[in-house]
This record gives C-alpha cells, structure tokens and sequence, in this order.
C-alpha cells in the first residue's frame, strides 16, 4: 500500500511539471495566459480592419523575449510590437539566398499558431525540426502533404513538424476541413517571409537540435522519402 502511495505521489508530480500553464507578459507589464492574450489581440485586430477595406490586410506582429521557464509556468515577454498593413505578399524584389541562412539559427522571433499560441526558437531547440513554407493555393504544396503527413507519423513527438503561411487563421482552417496536413500551423507569416527574402513554394528547412538550419529543399516527392527519412534519422 506504501508503495501505491509513493507512485502515485510520483505520478502526480510528474504531471503537474509537465503541463506548465504559458504567460504572455504584455510591455506594460500585464500579464495574461497565453489564450486570453491573443483573444484580445485578435478583438483589436477586427477593430481595426473594420476601417480598411475588405481586400486589404492588417496584423498585429509580436517579438518576445526568451521564455521564463519555472515549475509550473513559462512567462513569454513582449519585447516590441509592430503594426503591419499591407496585401498579404511576399517581397517581389529581393532574391532568396539558401547560403545566407543554412548553417546559422532559424531566424524567427515569433510566430503565432492557428490555435492562439506563440512559437519562438527556443521552443523548438532539444529536437530536429522541419519547417514547411506553403499557402492554400500552391498546387505543389498539396501535392507534398501526404508525403509530409506519412514522415510526421513515422516520428510522432520527436521531431518538431512546423508549417508556416501568410495566409490568416480562417483561410488556413477553412483549407484543413478539407485536406489534411498534420503539421503545427503557424499564421501571418508575411514579415518573417520578407525578412528573409523568401517567396517560393513549397519550401523545407531541417534544423538540428539547436535550432540551426541544415538544409533547405523544394517540393518533396514520393521518391525522396526513404532519403528524408535517412536525413532525419541522421539529425535525431
């Protein structure tokens, strides 16, 4: 009976450490949970696409500060906030350069997922991870997802498996009832996109478990999976 006890006090401890309640720390200084810091982004975001037009397009773009990690709570700080207004684009004159960014960290400072939350890359260091750039309308991007679907099961929860758009959250959760691609969704993208001179699609980059990007390749074909696999293997 002793012993129940101890497990179970164990158990219960353990679980308590894992399900640590994230923290978004606003720049003066209020702090909300991270659900209920995007709600009230996104209330503000409505306000303010009520006076432009229907066609044009408004975010509000979040940096945040390393997370605070504790027993039982991550606390995420804003560092600065930017207004962006503009059609959804990627920037049309700079050239994407695959050697200015393998071999150097992941270079985002935050995005925000379909469901509220905030990626940074702390959060994905201890683990490879594959970030797939697509949107709703590229036929190769769809073409891919099934591939991309099979590698994300082979490996379930020890790779990181990131998708990253400029689409917004209603197109992208309109595109899943339809498709599957069962990958971590992040939204908004567009800045990020332009602050690294990208605009082609699809696009993968794997990282290592630092967070360092390894390699960056085109659209993945049924051929190439015994390869990826390989590759992924050699990153865990």
């Amino acid at each position: 009976m002793k012993n129940q006890f101890i497990l179970f006090i164990c158990i219960f401890f353990s679980l308590n450490a894992l399900s640590q309640s994230r923290f978004i720390q606003k720049k003066d200084g209020e702090i909300l949970e991270e659900k209920e810091f995007y709600n009230e982004k996104n209330e503000l975001v409505a306000k303010f696409k009520k006076k432009l037009a229907p066609e044009k397009y408004f975010d509000i773009i979040y940096e945040f500060e390393k997370p605070i990690k504790s027993n039982d709570s991550i606390i995420i700080k804003v560092s600065n906030v930017t207004f962006s207004s503009y059609p959804p684009q990627i920037n049309i004159n700079n050239v994407f350069k695959e050697e200015a960014i393998k071999g150097k960290p992941f270079s985002i400072k935050s995005l925000q997922t379909i469901d509220g939350k905030v990626i940074t890359l702390d959060d994905l260091i201890g683990k490879p991870t594959i970030v797939n750039f697509w949107h709703p309308a590229c036929r190769p991007c769809i073409k891919e997802m099934p591939i991309l679907n099979q590698i994300k099961k082979e490996y379930g929860n020890k790779v990181n498996f990131i998708a990253v758009t400029f689409e917004t959250k209603e197109k992208v959760e309109r595109f899943l009832t339809k498709r599957e691609f069962d990958f971590t969704h992040t939204i908004n993208a567009a800045d990020f996109m332009n602050s690294i001179q990208f605009k082609v699609f699809p696009k993968t980059f794997y990282l290592n478990k630092d967070g360092v990007v390894q390699k960056i390749e085109g659209a993945v074909s049924i051929d190439q999976k015994k390869d990826i696999v390989k590759y992924i293997n050699s990153l865990l």
